[in-house]
């Protein structure tokens, strides 16, 4: 394994995804080249501090600039709070209004079937007109 081909495995080292002959192959490359060595000991200290900042999800601010905003413009901008929602939010009362506009349509066409007279082909008068059931 070459220094390069060892470098792009770092990642896949840390995180313990190399197995068998690639794994031997890695530790190879690290015990015959120095400068390799230092490199991957300074990507597993920099994934340490990395992982040690504690870095959480990013708050949602999305609500406080609206608010400001509205306020700002003196209740011209963000007037009611469909408008002030976050985009999850939005999301989520826009599927529930086509679920019931999907049930609204379902009955309806459960209705207009059971309303429908069938004719049954057995019942014809001697004519040969139909008759509803």
């Amino acid at each position: 394994m070459t220094s390069d081909e060892a470098r792009e495995r770092f990642s896949a080292a840390v995180e313990g995804e190399l197995e068998g002959a690639e794994r031997a192959a890695f530790e190879a490359a690290l015990e015959a080249d120095s400068a390799l060595r230092s490199d991957y000991g300074a990507f597993v200290e920099g994934r340490r501090i990395l992982a040690a900042t504690g870095q959480g999800p990013a708050p949602d601010i999305l609500a406080d600039v609206q608010h400001a905003l509205h306020v700002r413009s003196g209740g011209m901008f963000y007037r009611d709070r469909f408008s002030r929602m976050s985009p999850k939010h939005q999301t989520t009362v826009v599927v529930l209004a086509m679920l019931v506009l999907l049930g609204i349509v379902l009955l309806g066409a459960v209705l207009h079937a059971r309303s429908t007279d069938a004719v049954d082909p057995r019942a014809r008068d001697p004519q040969g007109t139909t008759r509803a059931r």
